[in-house]
């Protein structure tokens, strides 16, 4: 082994690096899925819906997933408003 593999070994256990890629990769992971679905549900009409909320830059940036936590409220309004629309017209 070379000299720098000794020293990258010595610091990735000492700072715990396998627990922090792991969270690291579930947030990439989260935010490609948030691309995607913008990319699929591009011209459905959910970007006018989360126009409402947001302005336009930040709609853009819900769609390719680049604003994690504004995309994640935006998706849950969505969702709840869907959901109670759905429910007050079937369980009446």
């Amino acid at each position: 082994m070379t000299p720098l593999h000794n020293k990258a070994a010595t610091v990735a256990t000492k700072v715990n690096l396998n627990e922090r890629c792991d969270k690291i990769g579930w947030f990439h992971t989260i935010v490609n899925f948030l691309g995607s679905l913008g990319h699929l549900m591009r011209g459905s009409g959910l970007e006018e819906v989360f126009s409402e909320i947001f302005g336009h830059n930040t709609v853009q940036h819900i769609s390719t997933g680049k604003a994690y936590s504004r995309a994640m409220r935006a998706h849950l309004i969505v969702h709840a408003a869907l959901t109670d629309k759905f429910c007050s017209v079937c369980c009446k």
